[in-house]
C-alpha cells in the first residue's frame, strides 16, 4: 500500500544555514513564506542588523488549512494572506511559544508574551516585529471551519489577544504549544483531527471571554440572543430542539425569544437551521468526514429526515449536498494537482 501522503496534507521543514550569508538565509526563508501564500511587503519585511540570520519554518498544509510553526532569531515580517478563488473569508490564530513579539494591524501595535495568543483577520495586512529569537505558530482556517468547531464569529474576536488570564486560555495556550511541538512528529494525515481537537479547546475561551466582556457593553437583548445562540451549538444535534425549549434553557418566555431574533430579520428556528447547514457544508468537505453519508450528515446535524435536509441545503447552497461535496473535491483537486 502507498504511503505517499497527497499534496494537501503534508509537513515541510525549512531551515537557514551556517554556510550561507545572512542575505542568502533571508532571500531563502522569504521565498518559503511566499510558497505558503503570504503576500509580502517588502518595505516592511526585512532581517535586522546583526552578523546573521537564522530561522526555521515547519508548515502542514491539511484539508483544513495552514499551520506554520516559525523560529527566527529576529526581524520583520509584514504581509497578508490573499483570498483564494472561492473568496472565502477565513481566520488566523498566532500563538507565541517564545520570546515576545510586537503585531501591527490597522495601525496599533501591542505586544505578546509566551503563552499568549491572538485572533486576527488574514486578509488584513500584518506586521510582526521580533528584536530577538522567538517562536510562534499561526493556524489559518476558513470562517465556515472556525465558526462549526469554535462555535462563535471570527469577526467578534479579531483582533482580540489573551493573556492567560483565566484557566481555560491556560488550557487552550497549552493544547496550542503541543500541536506546534509535534508537527514534525505525527502524521500529516492526523494533523486536520487533531486541529479538531484543539479548536474545542478553543470554544470555551471564546464563550467565558463574551461572558466577560460583551454581556455588559450589549444591550440585555443582544445578550438574550448570544446566550440562545450559544445553547444552539450546544444542542444543534437534537431533532427535537425547539423554540420552546431554546427559551426554556435561556430562561426566558417563548415569545420574548421570538420577537428579539424579529429584531434581526430572523426567526429561532431559522438561525438554528443557519447553524445546522454551516456545520453540514463544512463536513462535506472535510476528508475525516469523506466517509459519511449523506444520511449520516443529516443526522449528525439535528435534522428529521435526509430529504428535509437535501431541501434545505439546495435553498441555502444552491446546489445539494452531494454537488456541494463534488464540487470542492474537484476545486482541491485543482488547487493541488
Amino acid at each position: 500500500m502507498s504511503t505517499k501522503l497527497p499534496p494537501k496534507q503534508q509537513t515541510q521543514i525549512f531551515r537557514s544555514s551556517r554556510e550561507l550569508t545572512k542575505t542568502a538565509n533571508f532571500r531563502q526563508f522569504i521565498g518559503r513564506l511566499l510558497s505558503v501564500g503570504v503576500e509580502l511587503d517588502p518595505v516592511r519585511t526585512h532581517a535586522d542588523p546583526g552578523d546573521s540570520f537564522e530561522f526555521e519554518l515547519v508548515h502542514t498544509k491539511t484539508s483544513i488549512g495552514h499551520l506554520i510553526r516559525t523560529t527566527l532569531s529576529s526581524g520583520s515580517i509584514s504581509g497578508v494572506f490573499p483570498r483564494n478563488a472561492r473568496l472565502e473569508q477565513h481566520v488566523l490564530i498566532v500563538g507565541v511559544l517564545k520570546g515576545t513579539l510586537a503585531l501591527t494591524q490597522r495601525g496599533e501595535t501591542r505586544h505578546f508574551k509566551h503563552g499568549d495568543f491572538l485572533i486576527f483577520d488574514p486578509h488584513m495586512n500584518m506586521t510582526v516585529l521580533t528584536k530577538k529569537p522567538a517562536c510562534f505558530v499561526s493556524i489559518l482556517v476558513s470562517e465556515s471551519y472556525f465558526y462549526t468547531h469554535a462555535g462563535f464569529r471570527s469577526a467578534s474576536f479579531y483582533g482580540t489577544g489573551f493573556n492567560l488570564d483565566s484557566e481555560v486560555q491556560n488550557t487552550f495556550s497549552a493544547v496550542l504549544g503541543v500541536l506546534a511541538d509535534k508537527l514534525t512528529l505525527v502524521d500529516a494525515r492526523d494533523v486536520a483531527d487533531m486541529c479538531d481537537g484543539a479548536f474545542r479547546f478553543l470554544r470555551p475561551v471564546l464563550a467565558e471571554f463574551t461572558r466577560l466582556h460583551h454581556a455588559g457593553l450589549q444591550r440585555h437583548d443582544d445578550f438574550v440572543r448570544a446566550c440562545a445562540v450559544d445553547v444552539m451549538h450546544h444542542y444543534f444535534n437534537e431533532p427535537g430542539l425547539t423554540r420552546e425549549k431554546i427559551a426554556q434553557k435561556v430562561g426566558v418566555s417563548t415569545r420574548y425569544l421570538a420577537k428579539l431574533f424579529a429584531q434581526t430579520g430572523t426567526t429561532v428556528m431559522d438561525r438554528l437551521k443557519e447553524i445546522r447547514l454551516t456545520r453540514a457544508s463544512v463536513q462535506l468537505t472535510e476528508e475525516h468526514m469523506a466517509h459519511a453519508s449523506i444520511q449520516e450528515i443529516a443526522k449528525t446535524n439535528g435534522f428529521a429526515s435526509t430529504a428535509h435536509f437535501c431541501r434545505a441545503f439546495k435553498e441555502r447552497f444552491e446546489m445539494t449536498p452531494r454537488q456541494w461535496r463534488q464540487a470542492h473535491l474537484d476545486f482541491n483537486e485543482t488547487e493541488n494537482p
